[in-house]
């Protein structure tokens, strides 16, 4: 007895179980794709380790009274570091809002003297972290340099100048922009300068450099401050004087030499 057999048959069949085997794979991969867009909101779709104010191009320690200025509001994925603008929910002004008004986009106008945090909301985790700012007075003399790596001569940034006049007192602070630089504003009183102990995470003993002479950042060693020598002195109210020789900062590797610039 012979049976025929229609392979054509089998053929249909094992074509319909492949489609539906490929089906249900496309579907676990969509499935999968979509599952690991959740977090973050405005403006990115990530999970964020950090979300802070930001003032961008600007530093925040330097603003004039008249000025306007738009803050950001950024959040730093967590896995890649990629920054994200954010939309803020609302902005407000925390410590001091006699220092200037701001609106819903983040806008803000100096109006007097004084420090101050600008503060944002969002619909997101984590909160977001105020930045501290200063509005300085119309009419300051502005002083602009450098901050460079000792080995290198890369500029540094994130690095604060804080200056001083004859009695120690601090009158002026400015932070390093992304390529080293720096625009203070100070009365025409500023004599000397150091730098900010907490900006100096990750270099040797806190120390730094200029024209020569090693100086001790903060006050661990009282008052030891380099007096600054400008291209155009003295200094004026209103014009911008540069220091020419920069500041140079130690990363770790050789430990620098005592610092021969306290006395």
């Amino acid at each position: 007895m012979h049976v025929w057999v229609n392979s054509s048959v089998y053929n249909r069949k094992a074509t319909m179980k492949l489609f539906a085997l490929l089906s249900i794979l496309l579907a676990v991969i969509f499935v999968v794709s979509c599952g690991g867009s959740g977090g973050g909101g405005g403006g990115g779709g990530g999970n964020y380790s950090t979300v802070r104010v930001e003032l961008p191009g600007r530093d925040p320690l330097n603003i004039v009274v008249g000025e306007t200025v738009r803050f950001e509001l950024a959040g730093y994925d967590e896995f890649t570091g990629e920054r994200d603008v954010l939309q803020a929910t609302s902005w407000s002004i925390l410590d001091n809002p006699n220092v200037g008004t701001i609106n819903a986009n983040g806008q803000f106008t100096a109006a007097l003297p004084g420090n101050a945090r600008i503060a944002a909301t969002w619909n997101g985790t984590p909160p977001a972290t105020p930045l501290r700012i200063t509005v300085r007075p119309q009419g300051l003399a502005r002083l602009t340099g450098t901050v460079r790596n000792a080995s290198g001569g890369a500029g540094v940034s994130g690095i604060q100048v804080i200056f001083f006049n004859q009695g120690n007192a601090e009158v002026g602070r400015a932070t390093t922009m992304s390529n080293g630089t720096f625009l203070a504003q100070v009365p025409t009183t500023a004599t000397t300068m150091n730098l900010a102990e907490s900006t100096l995470s990750g270099r040797w003993l806190k120390q730094w450099e200029y024209r020569g002479i090693v100086y001790q950042a903060g006050n661990s060693i009282p008052n030891c401050h380099a007096t600054f020598v400008v291209s155009n002195p003295p200094l004026n109210g209103g014009e911008t004087d540069d220091i020419p020789d920069p500041l140079r900062v130690f990363t770790l590797g050789t430990p620098p030499p005592f610092p021969d610039g306290c006395k």
